[in-house]
């Protein structure tokens, strides 16, 4: 086991390309479940939701230390930050989760936090 194993492991896994996984994760880009309240929920209203939900079980709150790590495509981080105001930092071994995840902080004005 090595840092150089685990960025050719994930490395083949997850810089096939963000186009690859976009096109079934859908634009939250979370590769979890999500909420749902009925019938006419869209994946990503139901996935914020989840976020959403996460946060208020955690208790997050504005100004608060968040790091998520495994974080894939910074979802999680960049909604915490947007949301809740949350200082959050995401860790991947992914090139391409990285290139996503700074492009939806910087789209959600949080690239900065």
């Amino acid at each position: 086991h090595s840092q150089e194993q685990d960025h050719l492991e994930v490395g083949d896994v997850y810089n096939r390309g963000n186009d690859f996984y976009n096109w079934f994760l859908g634009e939250t880009m979370i590769y979890t479940s999500g909420m749902w309240k009925d019938e006419n929920d869209t994946l990503e209203s139901s996935q914020k939701r989840k976020l959403d939900t996460i946060a208020k079980y955690i208790h997050l709150k504005e100004g608060e230390e968040h790091l998520d790590i495994g974080c894939g495509w910074g979802t999680l981080v960049s909604h915490f930050a947007k949301e809740f105001k949350s200082n959050s930092t995401g860790v991947t071994l992914a090139k391409e989760q990285v290139e996503w995840g700074k492009g939806t902080a910087k789209k959600y004005g949080v690239g900065n936090k």
